[in-house]
């Protein structure tokens, strides 16, 4: 790359010193001429060394650096498409929940009202229940009471 690059200044100036001058020139012009193109030459060998010492250096590098990131990348990729493809489930998860949550609501009032009924119905056994109970013990004492008291009007 470099040998290309420096081959190609050397050929560059012979061909633009075979070229005529249209101007007849100074001998002071044409030293002025010749200085310009001897820096331009310099100019460019130097920057093709430091380019070539560039790449000769820093290609091995940026080429694992680039490979490297490439397969980050690729990875990334695929983390982002799997997790595009969990949260797409979530949500038709989710959605398929709130289009059940009216029915399962209703579910739950109509199971409401039957265990408050059934309850209303235990409760009402259980007072009639406790209702009799008390008016039963209230015989028997009024007939202990009375069987006292005849007792005690007989004697």
């Amino acid at each position: 790359m470099i040998l290309v690059a420096v081959l190609a200044c050397f050929v560059a100036v012979p061909a633009r010193a075979a070229q005529p001058e249209t101007s007849p020139a100074t001998a002071a012009e044409r030293e002025a001429h010749g200085s310009d193109i001897v820096g331009m030459i310099a100019r460019a060998v130097n920057f093709a060394i430091l380019a070539g010492t560039l790449f000769y250096f820093l290609h091995s590098p940026i080429r694992t650096y680039l490979a490297g990131r490439s397969s980050q990348i690729r990875s990334d990729l695929v983390n982002a498409a799997e997790m595009r493809q969990a949260a797409a489930a979530q949500i038709e998860e989710i959605e398929r929940k709130m289009k059940a949550l009216p029915a399962e609501l209703e579910a739950l009032r109509v199971q409401g009202a039957e265990e408050i009924a059934a309850e209303e119905a235990r409760i009402a056994a259980a007072a009639a229940t406790e209702r009799n109970r008390l008016l039963e013990q209230a015989r028997r004492e009024i007939d202990v009471q009375v069987r006292i008291a005849e007792r005690e009007l007989v004697s």
